[in-house]
């Protein structure tokens, strides 16, 4: 044997055409704990068994060159033990001898195994599709979760097959595009035994050294248990566990997105309040009164068009939102379900006349934002109730002095903006296990000389409508990193400084630079800035608002997602945004002792953010019960009246930071 062969790693065999062995290679002995003497002269079948080596012999012999792979045995050196080999046959000239080489693959199939079973672990399978041959072939994991047999051959109508019936199209989509050099992203569902389960594939298109398209290559994810944990938050957030109706949130973004048609948009909104419930709970219990609710949602529910939508808003308060009509199509729609209610319904053995007053409002003549719209229904109401309730009652811009109050805000908001008379204060989070000081949130406030304190909640919706909100939030993010700076004088500050920003501000193209430049030009940091994005903001248009979290990201700005459970925000989405922390919105805080439905939210949404590794922050925080229970549930910080009202930068230095405003 030449000394190239003799020095191959792989076992090498010289071998007459009729199989009897000429020599073998030091690493052939080696590898089968033999001498090399033992082998020359002797039938290869009688030292290794390999099936079909007649066969294999011929083929070579005739001009053939075998590769393929092969279980083999060893006979009389070693015990049987089989080994996986690539097996490689050739004549290395014509009638001449044959050369059979021989690859161990035993460590291959083992880590294949490994990884078979670290996929089946994890639910994950991988693919590829011959894309001359459309033929596919899947690891076990794989065929598991497109419910397909393994041993069943696999093509694109037979993949497209198991694929539910809404999806096919987006998937076929899906892959045309990738064909083209798109990326294969995606989640769809399938059927599996008429069950749904979904799935995320994802995949690769390869190529030849010619930039020929010559395979597709992937991985499938089981995601069946995140969606439906996904969908539990959604339902325990967004519908009312009571009488599975949309809550307050919901029906409100129903309503923002019937709205976003402009001006031409016709939508009515409907408020229902039971006149007689409070008889019901108080001489019947609140099991009763529990029941009634859930049989009047039952009755008007089915009264209402598809596309309407019927919503619990309080105790026993009902919304109603129609889309595409008119102040004629909400009268109608009310009276019909006011003789719905002059029925009597079944309560523990005896008759029960509901009766409701109702107010209506219809966009755009009675407002074009949702809370306007939702406002001017519910002073319909009130009136229709103060008038002997069981009627329905029509918004009339005279019933209050709302509107000119908002006027006269709008202007003189517009003029203490450009003046600089707001200020901010300062509200401290603290660790709710220790109670230190973790960080600061800053907050706008308006003293107007002739109106006294004006909410925020007044306020700022009006700098978002008058196109202000740009240059308030900008006064505010460089007014707060001043403040910073000036307090971290006497020594580094281990936290910090909180500032809001709002969907506006998000959505403006350059916000990130103009961010980083106004707290830069403060003498601060980003590094020392923590932006408050609210959930609202972030689900309205996800790709927009993660590229732009990106950039701030990027700039050295920390990122926190504020008044979760107020917007519609995917789980799988959430996770595509670099954020550090979650705020749970105040409204599930200050329930949280009184309703356990509360706690149950509480802890599934600090589950959620645990796993994605989110500190989790409780906001609202009024009494040391409401913080016990908080901590108890997992949150990790706290803010509050119970730790701090906001306050004046340099009150909130004399309170909580040594040495006083620096």
């Amino acid at each position: 044997m030449g000394l190239a062969l003799a020095a191959l790693p792989l076992p090498v065999l010289l071998l007459r055409t009729d199989g009897r062995i000429l020599e073998v290679n030091p690493a052939c002995a080696g590898r089968f704990a033999t001498t090399r003497e033992r082998w020359p002269g002797r039938p290869l079948a009688e030292l290794l068994q390999i099936p079909d080596l007649d066969a294999l012999l011929a083929g070579a012999a005739a001009g053939g060159h075998i590769d393929c792979e092969v279980r083999l045995h060893c006979s009389g050196i070693a015990q049987h033990v089989g080994f996986p080999m690539q097996l490689s046959l050739r004549a290395l000239a014509e009638g001449g001898p044959l050369l059979l080489s021989l690859q161990d693959l035993t460590r291959e199939r083992h880590l294949e195994r490994i990884l078979m079973d670290a996929q089946a672990r994890a639910g994950v399978g991988s693919w590829h599709v011959d894309l001359h041959s459309w033929r596919s072939q899947l690891t076990p994991e794989a065929y598991r979760i497109y419910g397909i047999a393994e041993d069943e051959t696999v093509d694109v109508a037979r993949f497209l097959s198991c694929v539910h019936p809404e999806d096919v199209e987006h998937v076929r989509g899906v892959w045309n595009r990738a064909l083209a050099g798109d990326a294969y992203a995606l989640e769809h569902r399938v059927l599996v035994e008429g069950q749904v389960r979904w799935v995320e594939a994802r995949g690769q298109l390869e190529t030849d050294g010619e930039g020929h398209a010559v395979r597709m290559i992937g991985s499938v994810l089981d995601i069946t248990r995140h969606k439906q944990a996904e969908e539990s938050i959604r339902q325990l957030i967004h519908y009312d566990p009571l009488t599975r109706l949309p809550n307050r949130n919901m029906a409100r973004l129903q309503l923002e997105r019937l709205l976003a048609g402009g001006e031409a948009a016709q939508v009515g909104v409907l408020m229902l309040d039971l006149d007689r419930f409070k008889e019901i709970n108080d001489s019947d219990g609140h099991d009763a009164g529990d029941a009634a609710l859930v049989q009047v949602a039952a009755t008007l529910r089915p009264l209402l068009r598809g596309d309407a939508t019927l919503a619990r808003v309080g105790g026993d308060e009902f919304m109603a939102i129609l889309p595409d009509t008119g102040i004629e199509g909400a009268v109608a729609v009310a009276e019909h379900l006011l003789r719905a209610l002059d029925q009597p319904l079944e309560l523990g053995g005896r008759a029960f006349f509901p009766r409701a007053s109702i107010g209506v409002a219809v966009s755009p003549e009675d407002g074009e934002e949702p809370a306007e719209l939702i406002r001017h229904a519910e002073m319909a109401m009130y009136e229709a109730k103060s008038a002997g309730g069981h009627g329905y009652g029509m918004y009339r811009r005279q019933m209050s002095a709302a509107v000119q109050r908002r006027i006269r805000l709008a202007t003189r908001l517009e003029a203490a903006v450009r003046s600089g008379q707001l200020a901010l204060h300062y509200q401290p989070k603290v660790d709710l296990a220790t109670r230190d000081l973790v960080g600061v949130e800053a907050l706008a406030r308006w003293y107007d000389l002739e109106l006294g304190w004006v909410s925020p909640s007044e306020f700022i919706p009006l700098a978002e409508e008058r196109g202000l909100i740009g240059p308030l939030g900008d006064w505010a993010l460089g007014r707060a990193a001043q403040d910073y700076r000036r307090w971290s004088r006497r020594g580094p500050l281990p936290w910090r400084m909180a500032v809001n920003v709002s969907a506006r501000q998000l959505a403006q193209g350059g916000f990130a630079q103009r961010a980083e430049a106004v707290v830069r030009q403060a003498g601060a940091s980003p590094a020392d800035i923590e932006l408050e994005l609210t959930e609202t903001a972030m689900a309205a248009d996800p790709q927009l608002a993660c590229a732009m979290a990106d950039r701030l990201a990027d700039a050295g700005f920390a990122l926190t997602l504020d008044d979760f459970g107020t917007g519609y925000s995917s789980l799988s989405q959430l996770n595509r945004f670099r954020l550090e922390k979650l705020k749970i919105d105040l409204s599930f805080v200050q329930g949280v002792l009184e309703r356990p439905g509360y706690q149950a939210i509480v802890r599934a949404v600090v589950g959620m953010a645990k796993a994605m590794e989110l500190v989790v922050v409780a906001e609202g925080i009024e009494t040391a019960g409401q913080a016990a229970c908080l901590r108890a549930l997992g949150c990790d910080q706290g803010q509050g009246f119970l730790y701090g009202k906001p306050m004046p930068a340099d009150d909130f230095a004399r309170e909580w930071l040594r040495g006083g405003p620096g």
